[in-house]
């Protein structure tokens, strides 16, 4: 360690009670300037690195301890903080001792500054300050050399610490740190990886900067003011699941209002919220946004969450989770919204505060668990809803996706949960009840009840719709007032068409050119008298339980009305050939040629 003397400045001050001495003495060492302190009689001997000497150039290594006196004889000066580096262009790299405590604005401008390097150096005296927390604000702050760092385990990092490194890409965190802050404006810095001890994100922590995606870790509880503003390429956001909630500042220490952390973050398409967030207005008017997914974590959307997304005019799909107990106003405005998921299986249990889907319960579909679609039916605010699903099979999406000779099941789609009913008592095809209060109402939705299932079977690119409780088709129509009623046979007296409807995924029905609807009108939950109106469109599910006994009787019913001779049912694994005369060498169910006779397989 090379030393230089420069100069010393000897202070003494005398009391009346005893002789005490105050030295200060400035050193260079290795070009690098440390103002010693000395203080007798308690022999203490501390001091600062006070900046580079003039000219220097190159990498710099600040000491913990320096020894200084007659040789042979000197006293051990340990360091206490390292600063005045600010706007040094010829300091291209540091090592800085993890025992020093960094003055503010440090390194400010220290545009050459491509390699930082903290070693665990502990001053041999004690008096070394540890490097949390008082690291000083805007140390690093304009250092565009800096393209990389990695921030040793330390408690916190200060704010705007490294503010402005425009061409910092990487930032590589060891586990241990609690407090985060200081990388604001370092535009190039589109990615990170927080450790999972973090606890407090500071404000302005990542503002302006290039984030793509960011994941809160769950052991955060606290997230400052503009924490991440105006990051403008940020498109994904995840709160990871915990029961703790986030802090978040609405008020400033004087009164005054904040922002948002996400303030101006004006491309965000994903957000999984698996923490409760204490903020109104959190993401309102971030037309971006498509996809909101809650975790289940989440218990309640209520007081500190309303309004959060309202006026997110391009969000498309909000998925809730099937703890939720509480749902507040949170989406006013959300005028595109397409599909509500909702894994709560019973929603008569959910606390409402107020509703805000007004403006989407013509269009949005609600999605909801298998067997719950009559409670949604029945309950406040989701029975406005006109489309409510029950989650599961995927539907047929086109008609080209349906085979000939195979047979499908029919789910109706219906505003209050109707069903698809065949009455032995009208032998009418219905499709209202399921809901108290609507006509029908005493018909309620049993998926048990071989009367409400119904199967579509394609043969000879013909439709045919049978009853499994009733063992009929339908096979004919009846005008009744403005309206038709299908009607029931026991033989497939005639096919239905099938056309698409104008809602994606969805049938329509009709026997010449006479689409079904419901007998009674003027009644919420009924069919109406048109397409759109809900109830006489149909979905079409590809499903494993529909019996081979079940599927052959109904094909054997349509070969016979069919009028085709000679067919026996057979499944032995002979030579089999289609009705064009091509050999089939794996024959599934349908119409096939063995031995010179039509068979059903």
């Amino acid at each position: 360690m090379k030393r230089i003397f420069i100069n010393s400045l000897f202070s003494i001050f005398i009391s009346m009670l005893s002789l005490q001495i105050f030295a200060q003495t400035d050193v260079i060492v290795d070009g690098i300037i440390y103002q010693l302190r000395s203080y007798r009689p308690g022999d203490m001997f501390w001091g600062f690195c006070i900046g580079p000497a003039e000219g220097f150039k190159g990498e710099a290594t600040i000491y913990s301890v320096i020894k200084y006196g007659t040789p042979g004889y000197e006293d051990s000066y340990g360091i206490n903080s390292v600063g005045g580096f600010s706007n040094c262009s010829g300091l291209t790299a540091v090592t800085i001792p993890l025992s020093l405590t960094i003055d503010a604005y440090a390194f400010e401008n220290c545009t050459n500054l491509s390699k930082i390097t903290w070693v665990s150096d502990v001053s041999e005296n004690g008096y070394g300050t540890p490097f949390p927390g008082n690291s000083g604000q805007f140390a690093f702050a304009g250092c565009t050399g800096l393209t990389s760092v990695t921030i040793p385990n330390v408690p916190s990092l200060a704010y705007g610490l490294f503010s402005n490194c425009t061409n910092l890409k990487d930032v590589i965190f060891t586990e241990g740190i609690k407090g985060l802050s200081g990388f604001d404006g370092c535009t190039s810095l589109e990615q990170i990886s927080l450790p999972n001890s973090i606890e407090s994100i500071g404000s302005d922590c990542f503002a302006n900067t290039s984030l793509k995606e960011i994941t809160i870790p769950k052991s955060v509880i606290d997230i400052g003011a503009h924490a991440f503003k105006d990051c403008k390429q940020l498109k994904k956001i995840v709160f990871e699941d915990d029961a703790s909630e986030i802090k978040l500042h609405e008020w400033f220490s004087d009164g005054t209002p904040s922002m948002p952390p996400f303030a101006g973050c004006d491309n965000i398409e994903y957000i999984y919220y698996g923490r409760y967030l204490s903020y109104r207005w959190l993401f309102e008017g971030h037309t971006s946004l498509k996809t909101l997914e809650v975790g289940d974590s989440v218990k309640s959307f209520g007081d500190f969450i309303t309004f959060s997304f309202n006026g997110c005019t391009n969000l498309e799909t909000v998925i809730l989770p099937k703890t939720l107990e509480n749902l507040n106003s949170s989406f006013y405005g959300c005028n595109s919204l397409k599909n509500i998921y909702c894994y709560m299986v019973d929603p008569t249990k959910i606390t409402y505060s107020s509703w805000s889907y007004n403006d989407v319960i013509e269009t949005c579909t609600v999605n909801v668990p298998e067997g719950s679609r009559p409670l949604y039916g029945k309950t406040p605010y989701w029975n406005s809803f006109k489309f409510i699903k029950e989650m599961g099979v995927e539907p047929i999406r086109e008609i080209n996706q349906l085979r000939n000779d195979k047979a499908y099941k029919l789910e109706p789609e219906d505003a209050k949960c109707g069903v698809f009913y065949g009455n032995p008592n009208s032998n009418y095809l219905d499709i209202c009840g399921g809901a108290e209060g609507y006509n029908n109402a005493d018909i309620q939705v049993n998926r048990s009840d071989e009367n409400q299932q119904f199967i579509l079977y394609k043969y000879d690119d013909k439709y045919y719709i049978y009853n499994v409780g009733l063992k009929k088709f339908v096979s004919g129509y009846e005008n009744f007032g403005d309206n038709v009623r299908f009607t029931f046979s026991d033989t497939p007296v005639c096919s239905v068409t099938l056309t698409a409807s104008s809602v994606s995924d969805e049938f329509v029905i009709s026997i010449d050119d006479n689409v079904f609807m419901s007998a009674t009108e003027g009644i919420n939950g009924c069919v109406g008298k048109n397409e759109e109106d809900g109830g006489n469109r149909l979905s079409i599910f590809e499903v494993a339980d529909i019996s081979e006994e079940l599927q052959r009787d109904i094909l054997e019913k349509i070969i016979v009305a069919a009028g085709i001779e000679d067919y026996q049912i057979n499944t032995d694994k002979e030579t089999y050939y289609d009705l064009q005369g091509r050999r089939v060498n794996n024959p599934t169910k349908g119409v096939y040629i063995l031995n010179g006779n039509k068979i059903i397989k």
